[in-house]
Order: C-alpha cells, then sequence, then structure tokens
C-alpha cells in the first residue's frame, strides 16, 4: 500500500515550484518525478515550463506520483535545488490519467499543476500563489487543458470541430483574437453560408453534419472542465498555443474557439439538430471568448455565475487575473476569512474604483445586508442601460460601512411601483409596454 508521506518545504516571495515529470515507455509505467523550486519574477526570464489546466474531481480514490529529490533543470541562480524532500504524493486520478497521457517517451517534462506544485494544506502558501495565477499561465511555454479520458463521442467531435477550423483564415490570428473577429478563406464560404450579393450572406443555411456528429458534439462540449470557473482565467491568460486534449485527441484552442464562434453564429439553422437546452451548453463553451472582451468586475461576476467552484471564495480570487484596475492588488487572498467577507470586501472595492453602483444589479440574491449580492445564488441580471454623459456613474459620492452602504443624490421623485428583472430577449416594445403598465399615468 502506498503512504502520502511526502513533505513540503515553504516558498520564498518570488518562488513557484514546477514538475520534472520522468519519461516513461508505457503509459501504464508508475508516475514518478522531482518538485524544483524556480525563482518567478515578473519581467525576468523564467524557467520553461507547460502548464496543466484541469479539473481535480474526486480526491477519495488517489493515484501516487513517487517524487525523488531533485536535480538542477537549470544553471543560475533561478533554480534552487536544496529545498524539496522525496516520498509519495497522492494526486487525483484525473490529473494522474492527463500526466500519463502527456509525459514523453525518452525525455523529462516541466509542466507546473496546481495539486502537485502548490501546498494545498498551507492556506497562507496557497493564497500566495493564487496571486501568482496570472504569471504563471501568462508565461507557460504552452497551456495544456486536459479534458480527461477519449470516449466514444470525443474523436467524433474533435474531427467535427476541426472541419469547422479549416473554414477560418489564420493568417492574422493575433488581430482577430483581439477584435474577437474570424475571417473565412474564401473557397470555404458555401461551406458555411449562402452567399446572397457580395455584402450580404445568409446565415441559416444547415451544415452538413450528421445527428450522431451533433451529439458526439454536445457531449463533448457538457464535459466537467467546461462549467469550471477557474478554467476560465487559466486559457484566458495562456499563448496562443494552448491545446485541449481528451485522451489521445487534440485540437489547437485557436480552432475550437473558431469552431464554436461559427455554431454559435448559425444557432438559428440548429434548433432542428439540437434541443434548445444543450445549446445553454453552446454558449457555455463560447463564454472564454465572451470574457475576453470583458474587464469589469461587475460584469466577470455576472457573466460567470454559472460556472461551478468547489470554494466559494474562489467566487472572488478566480476572477482577480482577468478584472481590470488597481483594486484588485488590495484585495487579501485569504481562505481563512469568512466568505461573504470576501465578497463583500471585493465588491465594495470594485464599487469605490469604479465608482458605480452596478453591484446593485446583483442584488436579487442578497440575504442581509440586502446590498451585497450573495455570489452563490447570483440570477443572471443585466441593468437598464442608462447614461448620457454620466453614463452608469450617477452623482459619485457613496460609502460603505461594513453593513450599510451610504449614498448622496439628488431626489427627482417618488418610487410608486416596482417591476420585476425583465427577460433581455424580450424586444423594446415589450419592455416599454411593462414599463407604462407599471407607472400607470394619471391625470391631475
Amino acid at each position: 500500500m502506498i503512504i502520502d508521506n511526502f513533505k513540503y518545504n515553504s516558498l520564498q516571495e518570488n518562488e513557484i515550484r514546477v514538475l520534472v515529470l520522468d519519461a516513461a515507455g508505457q503509459e501504464g509505467d508508475p508516475l514518478s518525478g522531482a518538485l524544483v523550486v524556480v525563482k518567478h519574477i515578473p519581467g525576468e526570464p523564467v524557467t520553461r515550463y507547460e502548464a496543466m489546466s484541469y479539473t481535480w474531481g474526486d480526491q477519495s480514490d488517489p493515484d501516487y506520483i513517487d517524487l525523488r529529490h531533485p536535480k538542477p533543470i537549470c544553471y543560475d541562480k533561478s533554480c534552487i535545488c536544496d529545498k524539496e524532500s522525496s516520498g509519495s504524493l497522492a494526486i487525483g486520478r484525473n490529473l494522474a490519467s492527463a500526466l500519463r497521457k502527456i509525459r514523453h517517451q525518452s525525455n523529462n517534462q516541466i509542466l507546473w499543476a496546481d495539486s502537485i506544485c502548490i501546498n494545498q494544506q498551507d492556506l497562507d502558501e496557497r493564497a500566495a500563489q493564487v496571486l501568482r495565477m496570472r504569471d504563471i499561465y501568462k508565461h507557460a511555454q504552452r497551456v495544456i487543458a486536459w479534458l480527461g479520458l477519449a470516449d466514444e463521442h470525443s474523436p467524433i467531435a474533435i474531427a467535427m470541430l476541426q472541419e469547422l477550423a479549416e473554414c477560418v483564415d489564420f493568417t492574422n490570428e493575433e488581430d482577430d483574437i483581439l477584435n474577437n473577429r474570424i475571417r473565412f478563406k474564401p473557397d470555404k464560404y458555401d461551406f458555411i453560408m449562402r452567399r446572397l450579393s457580395d455584402n450580404l450572406h445568409d446565415w441559416s443555411k444547415p451544415m452538413p453534419f450528421s445527428d450522431r456528429q451533433w451529439q458526439a458534439l454536445v457531449f463533448f462540449i457538457s464535459r466537467p472542465w467546461f462549467r469550471r470557473l477557474w478554467v476560465r482565467q487559466e486559457i484566458l491568460l495562456a499563448g496562443k498555443d494552448t491545446i485541449i486534449l481528451a485522451g489521445d485527441d487534440s485540437l489547437p484552442w485557436l480552432h475550437f474557439r473558431s469552431a464554436i464562434e461559427i455554431i454559435a453564429a448559425k444557432r438559428e439553422a440548429l434548433v432542428d439538430k439540437v434541443d434548445i437546452l444543450i445549446m445553454v451548453e453552446f454558449f457555455n463553451a463560447r463564454s472564454f471568448s465572451a470574457l475576453r472582451l470583458l474587464r469589469d468586475f461587475f460584469s466577470l461576476v455576472a457573466y460567470t455565475h454559472a460556472c461551478e467552484v468547489t470554494e466559494p471564495r474562489d467566487r472572488v480570487f478566480a476572477l482577480l487575473g482577468l478584472a481590470e484596475g488597481g483594486f484588485t492588488s488590495k484585495i487579501v487572498v485569504d481562505y481563512r476569512k469568512n466568505i461573504k467577507d470576501v465578497h463583500r470586501d471585493a465588491l465594495v472595492r470594485a464599487s469605490t474604483y469604479h465608482q458605480d453602483l452596478k453591484l446593485m444589479s446583483l442584488c436579487d440574491s442578497a440575504s442581509e445586508p440586502t446590498w451585497i449580492p450573495d455570489l452563490e445564488r447570483i440570477q443572471h441580471q443585466r441593468p437598464m442601460t442608462y447614461g448620457r454623459a454620466a453614463l452608469c456613474s450617477a452623482e459619485n459620492g457613496h460609502a460603505f460601512t461594513k453593513e450599510q452602504l451610504l449614498l448622496q443624490g439628488i431626489r427627482c421623485d417618488y418610487i410608486m411601483e416596482l417591476v420585476g428583472p425583465q427577460d433581455s430577449q424580450n424586444s423594446q416594445a415589450e419592455l416599454q409596454a411593462t414599463v407604462l403598465e407599471a407607472v400607470k399615468l394619471e391625470s391631475y
């Protein structure tokens, strides 16, 4: 019986661990390697490594990796080899299956995987390393998104996605990613759409895929990885060489993203192919692209409300690497802190920084105090847009105490009637009718 007897040593500032994964001749060979501590200072050269993006899954029946005392992987001051010991470390079976699939047969491989490279039992280290996640994934040589082992559906789905991606012109991919745009190869237009004129196209043209292919794709994008909140930051911060793996089947992330964008654009043509409820899975897969365009904290919170986390505090911590604004550096990652206080602190700091009250649009799920949204039960709502020059910032005088939100403003009228949240799919006429009904104008 293997015993988890590996003991971590403490990390210092600007240090991370990387896993040197041993090569193996057979996929079923035991996992082995070494943990090496390296300097990871923003702006300075770092050891080349690949970062893993995966779901932890069930940890109750672990696999094990045998970790020996490390040898140098670099020959400068960035590599510190006398800090880690040796022993067996318990890891989840999903990560173990990933390591067995990706390890080389003849050469060692340098990887970063959070459940191995972070001492999960040390809450202080865990908090410090969470703050480094942005740099870890941003500077990785490549990010490997492990979706799990292959099944009967994955090769069909990946082949289908690749066929769609082959319609895309990736010549100016960096500019297209930045502008969330897709260019098609001239000879592939007829595969995607019906050309009506030089500047007009019919997107409702059905795509030539069988029901079996559509079913395989639905199963593929319904895998747990797509629902996890943390993986959004991991993928969006990664470079363009990111790949997704399902067993032996692989696909460049850029190809996956482009294929899903095509499917989303042609959703009206899919109604008879895919159950309307399953379309949620397509838009969940597409959310990675949409999040690239969002940077304010409240939009990120609202857009990721349906994503899954094991630790409720990660509703905040998993978004810090994506949110813009200096307030994120002032949020202390502390897994000992009360969950409600973590949520309140982040929301208050974001409101103060942006000088707006967007957090009020999330308060339908609040308990006490009512102005603090419950991020575990949030409803996907958007406030009605308003503005002129001030946009969403009305009178900007507001202050917070632990339980109170203090506002300044100009009283211009009294609220006589409240209207509940409206469906974002409603037409402008339907919205106007609802408001007029609520107003109930009376003659004086």
